[in-house]
C-alpha cells in the first residue's frame, strides 16, 4: 500500500468465547491476543495490521458482545464492540457452531443488520466434515451468506475473508497538501495532562486548543498547520552533498557525511576500536527478522552491486532533499488525546479518542513523546514509546514541565536522562529535550530536532560505502564461531528509507547471535547519523542446494 494511503478497518464481533481472538491472531499473523477456553478473556479492543489477497487493513479484536446483560464488565465489553463497529469499514460477526444458535446471536444479527456497515457472518469451530451440519441452523438468521470456518486450523477462513475484503471501500488517500514534499507530519503523543495541547499552542503562538489542568481535555486528534521559513543550513548541506555526488561519484560519498556533519556542528569518525562487544550488548537494538519471502526485497545480489544504479538512487534522494529544503517548512501537527492505562479508561468517548491517537501514530513521520517531568517515566509512557518504535517512526522525547521540578541542580538533568534511558532503552536513539510548554523554555529547539530526525529517517547510505564499512567491522570483530563454523557476511545494502532498512546477506542467518546483530547495528548507527530513527535489519541466509 502506498505511504500516502490510510488503511481500512475490519472489526470482529461476537459473543464471548466464540473464537474472535483466534481469528484475529490468524489474520495478523502472530499471537497478539490472549486466547483461552473461557469467556471474557478479551476485555478491550486489540489492534493489528493484516494483509491478505493484496489488501492491507487494520483488524480489531473486540471483547465478547452480550446484547442484554446486567454484568458491569460485560456491559463495558459490549460498549467496546459497539465502538469497534462504528469505526470499522467491514464487520465480521462470529458465532460458535458447537454451542448452536442462541438468542444472543439473533440479537447481535438484528443490531448489525440495522447498521450501515457491510457484515459477513462466520460460524466458527467447524473443524471438519463431521461439524459442517452445525452451520445449517444459522441460516435461520435470514442473512445473505453464512460461512463455516475454523479459526484455529484455517479451513473456510480465507473464503470468508475474500468476501469481506471485497466490501472494503476504496483506499483513502492523503490530501495533496499532506503529500507536499515540504510537509512533515508530526504527532504529539503522551498521557493525559502531560501538556500536549499547551505545547501546540506555544508552537503556534496562539491559543488554538483548549487546555486545562483536568486530564482528558482533548477528546480527539486535532490537526493544525504550522509554517516556518526554510532552513538555510539544511539547504546548504543538501546542495553540498548533491554536488559531491555529481562531482566525485561514489568515491566522493564519504565526504558528504563530513560536509553535513560540519554544517550541523557535529563530527563523527569511523571508530572500529570503540566499546567491546560485551559493552555493546547493553545498548538497545532494533532488529526485524526477515520474512521467508524477503526475495521480494532483493531480487538478485548483482542488483545491489550495480554502482551506477546505486549512485542514481542516492542522487535522487539528495535531489528530493534539496527540493524540500528550498521550500518553506510546513508541519501538520497532530495533537492527540492522552492515552492512559486501560483500567482508568472510563467513557466511550475517551475510548474512541484513544483509537484516534493510535491512528495518529500511523499517519505521522515524527512522533513527539511528551513525558510529565513531575511524575517520571510510567508504564504507559513505555508502552507508547514501544508503539512508536514498532511502527518505525522517528521520535523526539520531550520532558515537559521542567520549570516546576523542585530542587533542581546542575546534576538533575543528567540523572533524569540516565534513568530515562534505562526505562526507555528501546528508543535509546531518540534525542531528549527538557522543556516547559507553559513558559516556552527550550520550545524553540523542538522543530529543529524534528527536522533533524526526519532527515535521518529518510537518510540513504550508498551500497559501496555501507559494504566497505561492514567488511571493516567484520574484519576487526569477526562474528563468534557457531557450531564449529565461522558465520560469513557477504554484503549489505540499504533497501529502503523511512525508516532506514538494511538487508544483510549471510551464509546462515541463524548463526549470527543476537549480541553480534546488536553490535553491528550499533556500529552502523555510530558511523552515520541515525539519531532519532529506528533502523530495521533484515538478515537473509543463502538457500542451501
Amino acid at each position: 500500500m502506498s505511504e500516502h494511503a490510510r488503511k481500512p478497518v475490519v472489526a470482529i464481533v461476537g459473543r464471548p468465547n466464540v473464537g474472535k481472538s483466534t481469528l484475529f491472531n490468524r489474520l495478523v499473523g502472530r499471537r497478539a491476543a490472549i486466547v483461552e477456553d473461557f469467556a471474557g478473556v478479551t476485555r478491550d479492543r486489540h489492534y493489528g495490521d493484516g494483509e491478505l489477497f493484496g489488501h492491507e487493513f487494520i483488524v480489531i479484536d473486540t471483547g465478547g458482545f452480550e446484547p442484554e446483560t446486567d454484568d458491569g464488565m460485560l456491559k463495558a465489553m459490549r460498549g467496546q464492540a459497539q465502538l469497534a463497529i462504528e469505526e470499522s469499514d467491514v464487520v465480521i460477526a462470529l458465532f460458535d457452531g458447537r454451542e448452536g444458535l442462541l438468542p444472543a446471536d439473533r440479537e447481535i444479527t438484528r443490531m448489525l443488520e440495522r447498521s450501515d456497515k457491510p457484515v459477513h457472518y462466520g460460524v466458527n469451530k467447524i473443524d471438519g466434515q463431521r461439524h459442517e451440519p452445525l452451520v445449517a441452523e444459522f441460516w435461520e438468521l435470514g442473512v445473505k451468506m453464512v460461512w463455516g470456518v475454523s479459526a484455529q486450523h484455517g479451513p473456510g477462513v480465507y473464503d470468508l475473508m475474500e468476501a469481506a475484503l471485497a466490501d472494503l471501500p476504496e483506499v483513502e488517500m492523503l490530501s495533496e497538501e499532506e503529500q507536499a514534499p515540504n510537509v512533515t507530519k508530526v504527532a504529539i503523543i503522551g498521557k493525559p495532562n502531560a501538556g500536549k495541547s499547551t505545547l501546540v499552542n506555544r508552537l503556534l503562538g496562539e491559543d488554538r486548543l483548549l487546555t486545562s489542568d483536568i486530564p482528558g481535555t482533548t477528546r480527539d486528534s486535532i490537526d493544525t498547520w504550522l509554517e516556518l521559513p526554510r532552513d538555510e543550513q539544511a539547504l546548504l548541506a543538501a546542495e553540498t552533498a548533491l554536488a559531491v555526488v555529481d562531482g566525485g561519484g561514489e568515491e566522493g560519498l564519504s565526504g558528504v557525511e563530513a560536509d553535513a556533519a560540519a554544517l550541523d556542528g557535529r563530527t563523527e569518525d569511523l571508530d572500529l576500536t570503540g566499546p567491546s562487544l560485551d559493552e555493546d550488548e547493553r545498548l538497545p537494538t532494533y532488529t526485524w527478522e526477515a520474512p521467508e519471502d524477503v526475495e521480494a526485497l532483493a531480487e538478485a545480489e548483482d542488483r545491489f552491486g550495480d554502482q551506477e544504479r546505486d549512485l542514481e538512487r542516492v542522487r535522487e534522494a539528495l535531489q528530493k532533499q534539496v527540493e524540500r529544503a528550498g521550500l518553506a517548512r510546513r508541519y501538520l501537527v497532530i495533537d492527540t488525546a492522552g492515552v492512559r492505562r486501560r483500567k482508568w479508561v472510563k467513557t466511550a468517548l475517551e475510548k474512541y479518542s484513544i483509537v484516534k491517537s493510535f491512528k495518529s501514530i500511523d499517519r505521522a513521520e515524527v512522533c513527539l513523546l511528551v513525558i510529565d517531568a513531575t511524575g517520571g517515566v510510567t508504564d504507559q509512557d513505555a508502552k507508547l514509546a514501544s508503539m512508536i518504535q514498532a511502527k518505525g517512526k522517528a521520535c523526539v522525547i520531550l520532558v515537559n514541565k521542567w520549570d516546576i521540578v523542585a530542587d533542581k541542580d546542575s546534576w538533575t538533568a543528567g540523572k533524569y536522562v540516565r534513568q530515562l534511558r534505562l526505562d526507555l532503552g528501546f528508543v535509546g536513539y531518540a534525542p531528549i529535550l527538557f522543556i516547559s510548554a507553559l513558559t516556552g523554555q527550550r520550545v524553540h529547539k523542538i522543530m529543529a530536532a524534528v527536522d533533524r530526525v526526519r532527515r535521518n529517517w529518510q537518510r540513504r547510505v550508498a551500497t559501496g560505502e555501507l559494504n566497505r564499512f561492514v567488511e571493516a567491522v567484520a574484519e576487526h570483530q569477526p562474528p563468534p564461531v557457531h557450531r564449529g563454523r565461522r558465520p560469513r557476511l557477504y554484503y549489505a545494502s540499504q533497501v529502503s528509507t523511512g525508516p532506514p532498512t538494511v538487508l544483510l546477506s549471510v551464509n546462515d542467518k541463524s548463526s549470527f547471535k543476537t549480541s553480534y546483530q546488536r553490535f553491528l547495528l550499533n556500529r552502523i548507527r555510530r558511523r552515520w547519523d541515525f539519531e532519532g530513527t529506528p533502523i530495521k535489519l533484515i538478515w537473509r541466509g543463502r538457500k542451501r542446494r
